[in-house]
């Protein structure tokens, strides 16, 4: 299943993001390409079976807590739980 990582414009709750798809060969220099104009990385990963589902579940602020990392969540970052997701 592909994994999307989203990323958010500073100062704007969520409202102006956008995605990169994480298996996409280009993937860490189109992230770098964002945070040089001022995205920063929103929430850890979330994986859905299509683009669409990836920004419903981030919209309901579906957090895929990944198994070697903490999660960011509105710029505070916190030890992983030890459930699958948050909502």
């Amino acid at each position: 299943m592909p994994k999307y990582q989203f990323f958010c414009l500073l100062d704007s709750n969520r409202k102006k993001f956008t995605y990169l798809d994480m298996e996409n060969g280009s993937f860490l220099n189109e992230k770098q390409q964002l945070l040089d104009q001022g995205f920063e990385v929103c929430d850890s990963y979330i994986l859905a079976s299509t683009p669409q589902e990836a920004i419903d579940k981030f919209q309901s602020n579906y957090v895929y807590a990944s198994q070697d990392s903490t999660v960011r969540i509105n710029r505070f970052t916190v030890k992983r739980p030890s459930i699958e997701a948050i909502f």
